[in-house]
Order: C-alpha cells, then sequence, then structure tokens
C-alpha cells in the first residue's frame, strides 16, 4: 500500500511473520493486553529486553497511591488547622490552646504510623520491580 519512497525511509525494513500455537498465541494475547502496548511495541520491547513489568506487581500501584494521596491530604489539613492557630495566637497576642496542639500533634503521629506501611509496601514493589528488570 505504501510507496518505494515511504518504504525507504522506514527506521524499521525487515518485517516479522511467525507461527504460534493456540495456547502460545493466548498468552501472548493476554500480556499484550495487560502490559497496554500493541502487539509490535511489546515483542520489540521483550526482544530488546526491555523491562516488561508482571501486571501482577503492578496491581497494588493505583491503590497504594491512593491511599498515600490520602494521607498527604490529611497532613495538608493539619498544616492548615496549624496556620489557623498560629494567625489566631498572633493577631490577639494569645498563646495557642495547648489541647488543640497536643490534638494536631496526635493526629501528626497517628497519620505518620499510617504512611510507613505504605511507604514499605512501595519499597518492596519497587524491589520486585528490578528484579525483573535482571
Amino acid at each position: 500500500m505504501g510507496t518505494k519512497a515511504a518504504k525507504k525511509n522506514r527506521t524499521r525494513n525487515h518485517q516479522v511473520n511467525f507461527y504460534m500455537n493456540d495456547e502460545e498465541y493466548r498468552k501472548l494475547t493476554k500480556l499484550v493486553t495487560e502490559s497496554g502496548l500493541n502487539k509490535q511495541t511489546y515483542l520489540i520491547n521483550a526482544t530488546l529486553g526491555a523491562t516488561l513489568a508482571n501486571p501482577e506487581a503492578l496491581k497494588d500501584i493505583p491503590k497504594l497511591l491512593s491511599e498515600l494521596t490520602e494521607l498527604l491530604n490529611q497532613f495538608k489539613g493539619i498544616g492548615i488547622n496549624c496556620n489557623q492557630m498560629a494567625k489566631i495566637a498572633n493577631t490577639y497576642n494569645q498563646p495557642a490552646n495547648e489541647n488543640k496542639l497536643k490534638e494536631l500533634a496526635n493526629d501528626v503521629h497517628e497519620t505518620g504510623k499510617e504512611v510507613l506501611p505504605l511507604c514499605q509496601s512501595l519499597k518492596l514493589l519497587i524491589r520486585e520491580l528490578n528484579l525483573q528488570q535482571h
């Protein structure tokens, strides 16, 4: 369908055709679908040794990111509360409410305890993905 000039300008000018049995084809199709790539890109990346991450290892990433985003929003809210207390204390030349400060410190501590396991999960996931590269 293409002209000779178009074929001459291609960076990939070798066409590869081969046969697979049903099981091989199903597995290839599944891997390609899970990767989000087209077959050509998937096979070229696999041939060149690119990391084709195991979709099973990647499935937890959206959940972890969502949880981390939620925790970061909680930290942002705590920061806003601290700023409001500082503004009130400075405006009215009064010390901040000690009980409220203790409550905010406790919020920071509790939220921080939730961040640690998420970071550990991400660290393990990254380690698993790095192992797949080798």
